[in-house]
């Protein structure tokens, strides 16, 4: 994207090795922490960073981490260039059962 373009192919901060999936979890991701993914990227080239919607944190756009609910559980992948975020504990509205097939998590790919 715009990042990379901008950092002359360099990815924003956090972003696994190619083939790796990192968990945000407990704000943290890999070696790298969740506030400096977030200021690498917000509000330069997204307004905030998707919350765990089951928390009241719907959106993240101050990258401030004090009592901001980071454990979103969302995953980071990179494979050949292309950068995936999932969410892999998505949550069936209408039973409220964790989705388990992999085509029916919510997770875009850029």
């Amino acid at each position: 994207g715009q990042y990379t373009v901008d950092k002359k192919g360099e990815l924003p901060p956090g972003i696994p090795a190619d083939g790796d999936t990192e968990e945000i979890s407990e704000g943290e991701m890999g070696s790298v922490d969740f506030e400096a993914f977030c200021r690498a990227l917000v509000p330069a080239y997204i307004g905030a960073l998707p919350g765990d919607p089951n928390s009241d944190d719907q959106a993240i756009s101050d990258c401030e981490t004090d009592g901001v609910d980071l454990n979103t559980e969302y995953e980071i992948t990179l494979d050949s260039g292309h950068i995936t975020i999932s969410a892999p504990n998505t949550v069936d509205p209408e039973t409220g059962d964790t989705i388990t097939d992999p085509e029916d998590i919510i997770s875009i790919t850029r």
